[in-house]
């Protein structure tokens, strides 16, 4: 009777497990799924990946590779950039299309790795119940559904980071402690020269596991946690001096980054941009959750085991989203600068939940998850209408093309994801029509620039590609023989009438002019004469 009721018992221990797997199976399939259903086919999400993209065009045509003078985020994306030019085959380098196709199916196996081993490195922290609803969270937030179609670098640098944290905190003794401290560290080191600000996420890899019964012990717990990446900063930045800083044009410096994209009057905005792309709710969890360890911790004995319990709920994740919410608030957009936000957030509402008093083997925690994300997804299809209307647009409305801000995601993901693929569609669209030129000296307006300016790699013909200013205006200035484009981006120097200020150039008076009609705006006064306007009908 006593080996009966025993085997009862380990089955119905063994109930929540298996259904927990289960339910982790069951949404990285359905997250695989959306990513390879809406992944983007020809195009990529954003002109800071066009601007990589055509980076590396350049690269391969000129034969300069990472000195090329067009590469975006040299500095940040080093080993991204470097990997592409070493395992890349040079027809796939040279084809626009291919590069493509190749930049988004990394992407979505990045994703799809990434996803995998941060649930399994925060099953092995916090156990397998709250690693489950942490990724349903996670993956299902409305950035990380637009994150997957396509291919940024971000998504490669968080798959090393997250199969590093696993390896890390991994309860390993001896020789494979070594051994996956070792890996774990070349791991960290990858994911910085992928893209760099996963520097940010470090903080996680110390003090998750950090042990807060007294600050001694807190500080000796990190200083061997510390040290794998530790090193693994010290040689990403011996790596960037040898490849960026000592090259002929290392890029703009960090001051200068700071100073271009940082505005502290950006803020108010961020919180509105990290709360949508997070999804509401959770971010609404992640408030009550610190709250509530806040108050519960205040009230338990400095020595107890609840205070102890509260600590490392919350250290943890607090480590991971504080450094990247301060690092990106002012500077907020796209969106995705706040994935490591998010995935801290994901950790605080997952101990929410977990702490609800339901049936623990049940799925009635599961559906609170799930619930939430479709509450995130009800709150953005409800008022995206009433932000695209009382939004201050710049850009004039397009007949017959839906209203979006690319680089924040307002609406339902599916609503969202699609109006951004037409608007990209819409500028390779426009591209092709750039191709046919008649005129030998064309000066291109546009707010997709990045995209519509890579597909001179495209043409017939061998074009070469500077960047510079005309006027405040940020230009990329194509010759090839006789002909020269000059593709100027309109938008960096609003309200200034960009064609104003060309028909009052006298050195520019022998170029044609066209304007992208995707993206007039309020500020285009002044129409381009007819005796200035650009031929079309000529081969590329």
């Amino acid at each position: 009777m006593q080996c009966k009721t025993t085997t009862s018992a380990q089955t119905a221990d063994r109930k929540p497990f298996i259904f927990d797997l289960c339910v982790a199976a069951l949404s990285f399939a359905l997250y695989l799924l959306w990513s390879y259903r809406f992944r983007f086919q020809g195009t990529l999400a954003d002109a800071d990946m066009y601007r990589m993209l055509r980076g590396l065009l350049d690269g391969a045509y000129s034969g300069s590779g990472l000195a090329s003078g067009l590469h975006y985020g040299k500095g940040f994306s080093f080993g991204y950039l470097l990997a592409m030019y070493r395992f890349a085959d040079q027809e796939t380098l040279r084809d626009p299309q291919r590069l493509i196709a190749l930049i988004n199916g990394l992407g979505f196996w990045s994703a799809a790795v990434g996803s995998v081993c941060f649930w399994a490195a925060l099953w092995v922290l916090q156990g397998l119940r709250r690693a489950t609803l942490a990724i349903v969270l996670f993956i299902f937030a409305p950035i990380q559904l637009e994150q997957g179609t396509s291919g940024h670098a971000g998504l490669v640098s968080f798959a090393f980071f997250s199969a590093a944290a696993l390896l890390l905190f991994l309860p390993t003794r001896g020789l494979r402690a070594v051994f996956c401290a070792v890996l774990g560290s070349v791991l960290l080191l990858l994911a910085l020269t992928m893209r760099a600000d996963i520097l940010l996420a470090f903080p996680f890899l110390v003090l998750a596991r950090a042990n807060p019964r007294s600050f001694n012990l807190l500080i000796r717990s990190t200083l061997l946690p510390a040290l794998g990446p530790a090193l693994a900063v010290v040689a990403f930045f011996l790596l960037k001096h040898h490849y960026v800083d000592g090259a002929a044009q290392p890029g703009p410096s960090l001051h200068e980054f700071f100073q271009s994209y940082y505005k502290f009057s950006h803020i108010p905005v961020g919180i509105v941009i990290c709360c949508l792309g997070c999804g509401v709710f959770t971010v609404l969890l992640g408030i009550l959750s610190v709250v509530r360890i806040l108050r519960e911790a205040s009230k338990a004995r400095p020595e107890s085991e609840l205070r102890i319990e509260l600590l490392h709920a919350s250290i943890g994740p607090l480590a991971l989203l504080l450094p990247s919410l301060i690092f990106w608030i002012a500077n907020p957009t796209p969106a995705r600068h706040f994935v490591l936000f998010l995935a801290g957030l994901s950790m605080l509402a997952a101990w929410l939940v977990n702490s609800l008093p339901l049936p623990q083997w049940a799925p009635s925690v599961h559906f609170v998850a799930f619930g939430i994300v479709l509450a995130n997804q009800g709150f953005g299809a409800a008022t995206s209408p009433i932000i695209l209307r009382h939004y201050p647009f710049k850009i004039v409305a397009v007949a017959g093309q839906p209203r979006v801000m690319p680089l924040v995601p307002i609406g339902d993901s599916v609503s969202f994801h699609r109006a951004v693929q037409a608007e990209m569609q819409s500028a390779d669209a426009f591209a092709e029509r750039v191709g046919g030129l008649c005129d030998p000296r064309t000066i291109v307006l546009s707010d997709h620039t990045p995209q519509i300016s890579s597909h001179i790699y495209g043409w017939p013909g061998h074009w070469t590609a500077e960047e510079g200013k005309l006027h405040r205006f940020s230009t990329l200035t194509a010759r090839d023989g006789s002909r020269t484009i000059v593709f100027l981006s309109v938008h960096e120097e609003w309200p200034e009438d960009p064609v104003a200020a060309i028909l009052a150039e006298p050195s520019l008076k022998e170029y044609k002019l066209v304007r992208d009609p995707g993206t007039l705006s309020v500020f285009d006064k002044t129409e381009i004469p007819p005796n200035r306007a650009a031929h079309f009908g000529c081969s590329p």
